[in-house]
């Protein structure tokens, strides 16, 4: 398990590029903020985007074949 040096935006002095009160923690992740409820929700959406493609391919070749 890997831990990043972070500092919070309060504790940060921009002028100097120091930060008052650094810390280790987890580093973020692309999914941290999300729930199970949004993951199922985003997981739908594409299943229904690629079978929507899927059937405008098979259109597309039966109306080709005519």
């Amino acid at each position: 398990m890997s831990v990043v040096y972070v500092c919070n935006d309060a504790d940060f002095d921009a002028t100097a590029g120091t930060c008052a009160a650094p810390y280790w923690s987890q580093p973020p992740s692309v999914f941290s903020g999300w729930t199970g409820d949004d993951l199922a929700s985003v997981a739908g959406a594409v299943l229904f985007m690629l079978a929507v493609a899927y059937v405008i391919r098979i259109v597309h070749k039966e109306a080709q074949s005519l």
